[in-house]
């Protein structure tokens, strides 16, 4: 279905969870393009891909994650995350020139534990949001909010960070506006 397919993305983190030799990914995203006839993406954390050139040729399309509270040893203040969203991508780009890419992820916590200087908060998920928004209409960037709803379960895996990450709480209301004012206790008279 090309009129309503653009993309099939083959992999999601594959290489950061060591699920598949860098050779047989490679592999399989050159079938799925050959059978589909579709532009064919591989999505991953920025620097997995740039330390697997062969399946970043093997894709038309690099869908890079680029998660600032996630940086190690620690992540940047909110006020500077935006900046070095756009800085990572920029560093991508010139090492895949030529190639397409997009932010396949990108967002901030809105609770969950502090990590140095990455805060999560409501206020601080909007600042981000709002941000890298602004940012990425400004230099016509093809972008993805990581994540649409706040999943519950993923605070096992990940730490009570985990299930915060989404525009919607996990009863699916509007966590902030997407303009105006936002208050860490919107509940304060």
């Amino acid at each position: 279905h090309p009129a309503a397919v653009s993309m099939i993305v083959v992999g999601n983190e594959v290489l950061l969870r060591r699920e598949l030799a860098t050779r047989a990914l490679a592999a399989l995203i050159a079938d799925v393009r050959e059978r589909s006839g579709v532009p064919v993406a591989y999505a991953d954390v920025a620097h997995f891909i740039r330390q697997n050139p062969e399946v970043a040729a093997a894709a038309d399309i690099l869908l890079i994650h680029l998660l600032p509270y996630w940086d190690d040893p620690a992540p940047p203040p909110v006020e500077e995350a935006v900046a070095g969203v756009m800085d990572g991508y920029d560093e991508f780009r010139a090492q895949f020139p030529g190639k397409a890419v997009m932010i396949g992820e990108t967002g901030w916590p809105s609770r969950g534990r502090v990590r140095g200087p990455g805060h999560p908060g409501l206020v601080e998920e909007a600042r981000f949001v709002r941000g890298s928004a602004a940012a990425a209409a400004a230099r016509g960037i093809r972008y993805n909010l990581i994540e649409a709803v706040d999943q519950p379960w993923k605070r096992r895996p990940e730490g009570t960070v985990g299930g915060y990450w989404g525009l919607l709480d996990e009863d699916r209301a509007l966590k902030f506006p997407l303009q105006g004012p936002v208050s860490a206790h919107p509940g304060w008279r």
